[in-house]
């Protein structure tokens, strides 16, 4: 560095003018460690005398506060500011922006597992807002990478939780344990109108919580079903057709009357009082029902062949 003093007096004012190389790096003032310029690299660094990088703080940075406007901004400035950050005075906020005009660009999140290795991206958001969490291509609002396993968690963090899962073919819906139940309703959270409940052994009830189901119903519905059909399985054992069997024993009229006047129901069917405190099995009752149609049918055959021996006899 060459440095050529001149002490010249001009109108009582001195004139002090320092003629620096042109080639050497200026040093800038510093105070401890507070600015440093390394004429080395160029680096610059506020607060340590050592930057690792073009510029490297070892502290806060603030931005000046002017109420109603943009603070300021860090960004690429092209092409028409890529990509950057702004802070916003009104609202107190940050915006992270991407200049996506031509569809191209993205907001991505990513992490790195040892220090100087490879950054792995985690979560992406491309020009139409969609955000991709795994995958760099999400085709809807939210997109989860396609691999199957536990997706979201809205409550507890290992193991067991409540959430969402994915498996081959299979979309999961869980609670953490047996004991837990999933609900379905609306309102809020600590104002809610409960409309149908999964137990968490599968039971379902429909208007019912099923805090008493003393004969375990798999389906339970506290109203009315509508339906076109119902379809419920039977096994051959079951249904009435063993009536006609040669081996099936059938009460004389006579006791059947005797029954109805003691008992007030018909035999093998329940009565009033039963149906009032456990329900009918549709399926069950619909066998009994037929099989006292087919009883009643075997009455009419044995009283109209009665009828002809007697028409016989009287002619």
């Amino acid at each position: 560095m060459k440095m050529k003093l001149v002490n010249r007096n001009y109108f009582g004012v001195v004139l002090i003018a320092f003629v620096v190389n042109s080639t050497a790096f200026a040093q800038w003032l510093t105070t401890g460690t507070n600015t440093y310029n390394n004429p080395l690299t160029n680096f610059v660094g506020i607060g340590t005398s050592t930057p690792n990088d073009k510029l490297e703080v070892n502290g806060n940075i603030r931005l000046g506060w002017n109420v109603g406007s943009t603070i300021g901004w860090i960004y690429t400035p092209s092409p028409n500011y890529a990509a950057g950050l702004k802070f916003l005075s009104s609202g107190r906020g940050l915006d992270i922006f991407s200049n996506m005009n031509d569809g191209a660009g993205y907001i991505s999140f990513t992490t790195v597992s040892t220090y100087g290795g490879s950054p792995t991206e985690r979560i992406r958001i491309i020009s139409n807002g969609n955000v991709g969490i795994g995958t760099t291509t999400p085709g809807f609002p939210l997109n989860f990478a396609s691999i199957v396993g536990d997706k979201i968690s809205l409550y507890g963090s290992v193991g067991a939780h409540y959430g969402f899962g994915v498996k081959s073919g299979l979309l999961q819906i869980h609670t953490d344990g047996s004991a837990s139940d999933i609900v379905f309703g609306y309102g809020s959270s600590t104002s809610f109108t409960e409309g149908m409940r999964i137990k968490g052994n599968g039971n379902v009830g429909i208007g019912t919580a099923l805090t008493n189901n003393p004969n375990n119903y798999k389906l339970a519905v506290n109203g009315t079903i509508g339906a076109k059909g119902v379809n419920i399985e039977i096994t051959s054992t079951t249904w009435a057709d063993y009536v006609f069997e040669k081996k099936y024993k059938m009460m004389s009229l006579e006791e059947v009357e005797q029954f109805i006047f003691k008992n007030k129901h018909l035999p093998n069917i329940p009565s009033a009082c039963d149906v009032e405190k456990q329900g009918i099995d549709v399926g069950l009752i619909e066998a009994k029902l037929l099989e006292k149609i087919e009883e009643l049918t075997l009455y009419i055959i044995g009283q109209e062949k009665r009828i002809k021996e007697l028409e016989a006899k009287s002619k």
